[in-house]
């Protein structure tokens, strides 16, 4: 819904400052999914669900009340705390479902993830044009009512083999300030330049997360298995996630600016909110079906060909838009390619993780491939911001920057599939078998 109104706020808070509701969700849902993925393996996912749902439902309503961005920010900040839904959406689906339709049901997540935002769009365009865009938060507080009351009836009591246990709190305490100086720096950075002031705080911010490095090695029950990162698989999906979150994930930041900048402006089409919203409604609703199929064929053939394949859509997309974009039947159809690319991304990198996760980690090892994801999506937005900075007519971008952002993205999506083409092979079978082999000293399968 954001992306559809970012125009509208752009023109009431400036480019800067609408990008910062996005970037501060980003921020806090990058922490949240470790600490409340974490959480849910200890104490139960369907009781942290509730509890993530419960704390995003204040920040919407604080948002939806609040007079100035600065409060608006704040609530949005709170609505971070759903960024655990789907990894422990993930570990649920795991403890369900039979072994042989665990990619599957992985894959139908994150379709349903990519293919909710076909909603989103238009709904953030009939806000923008039909009433006040703060009027969207009112939707996303009633949202988790509706699914509060579905979750404590419907989702299945926890069963957990290794209950209870210490909750690494320093490593919480030094992961979130470090990713947050990282991402004040960017963002500083890319309003008022590279002053000594910046680079400390990107400098302050990689010590922190080196230190908090250290201290997860030597934690007796870490936030987050470093040790696992290093991995080949692991590596594999952090670095293509971080690719996806910081590319092809904010697409439509670049779209529907596109879509709605006024013609006379030299680029763009006209359109209003809503209209744009539809226009974009068919490449979302076809995430729906991207998601279960690539589970589906993840589980048969392994997560690599997959993962390759959504590299090469995205990468021909963005070269195609890049090229083309004059009518709008181009950059509908590079729009298309690019979401059947990125849901297909997400939906075969979490597969990734789970064919090498032990069951009883899984919502804490997806986690961190969306924390990578929204650290990246934050960094992201924040250069799509700088590059799309107006520097034409009224102020808005020309059309050479849009084709700097274009060319940004279709570089991020050719990085994906070099990763895609580089993860070893795997068998297909059951998920998680290596994982379990390495906990109880066996040879890894």
């Amino acid at each position: 819904m954001l992306y559809s109104a970012l125009p509208t706020i752009a023109r009431e808070h400036g480019l800067t400052g609408a990008t910062w509701l996005i970037t501060a969700y980003a921020l806090v849902s990058a922490a949240a999914a470790v600490l409340g993925s974490r959480l849910g393996d200890m104490y139960g996912r369907k009781r942290a669900l509730l509890v993530v749902l419960l704390v995003g439902l204040a920040g919407s309503v604080i948002s939806a009340l609040a007079r100035d961005l600065a409060w608006i920010v704040a609530g949005r900040m709170l609505q971070g705390a759903t960024g655990a839904i789907l990894p422990l959406s993930f570990g649920i689906a795991r403890a369900i479902s039979p072994p042989d339709r665990v990619q599957f049901s992985i894959g139908t997540l994150t379709g349903a993830w990519a293919g909710s935002a076909a909603l989103g769009y238009v709904l953030g365009g009939l806000f923008a044009e039909h009433g006040h865009w703060q009027q969207m938060f009112w939707v996303t507080a009633s949202l988790p009512v509706l699914v509060m009351l579905a979750c404590a009836r419907i989702a299945p009591a926890d069963h957990l083999s290794a209950p209870g246990g210490r909750v690494d709190w320093l490593g919480a305490a030094l992961l979130v300030p470090g990713i947050v100086l990282i991402q004040l720096g960017i963002g500083r950075g890319a309003e008022r330049g590279w002053d000594l002031f910046t680079l400390g705080e990107l400098f302050a911010g990689a010590l922190l997360l080196a230190i908090w490095s250290l201290v997860e090695l030597r934690v007796k029950a870490p936030l987050v298995d470093v040790r696992q990162l290093v991995r080949r698989k692991f590596a594999a999906a952090n670095a293509a996630s971080a690719l996806v979150g910081m590319g092809a994930a904010q697409a439509a930041l670049v779209v529907m600016m596109l879509l709605q900048q006024p013609v006379a402006s030299g680029i763009g089409f006209g359109l209003g909110a809503t209209l744009a919203g539809l226009v974009k409604l068919p490449s979302n609703l076809l995430s729906l079906g991207v998601g279960p199929l690539t589970g589906h064929f993840a589980g048969r053939r392994g997560a690599k060909t997959p993962i390759i394949f959504s590299g090469v859509l995205m990468t021909i997309a963005w070269i195609a838009m890049l090229l083309a974009h004059t009518q709008i039947w181009q950059v509908i159809v590079a729009a298309l390619l690019s979401a059947v690319g990125s849901a297909m991304a997400v939906a075969s990198i979490a597969n990734l993780v789970v064919e090498v996760a032990p069951s009883e980690d899984t919502s804490a090892a997806t986690a961190v491939v969306g924390v990578v994801r929204g650290v990246f999506a934050a960094i992201g937005a924040q250069i799509l911001g700088l590059l799309l900075a107006g520097q034409g007519h009224g102020g808005r971008p020309d059309e050479a920057a849009y084709m700097h952002a274009m060319g940004y993205v279709a570089v991020t999506s050719i990085g994906v599939l070099a990763i895609g083409l580089l993860i070893p092979a795997s068998r297909a079978g059951r998920p998680g078998v290596a994982g379990e082999a390495r906990r109880v000293g066996a040879k890894p399968a």
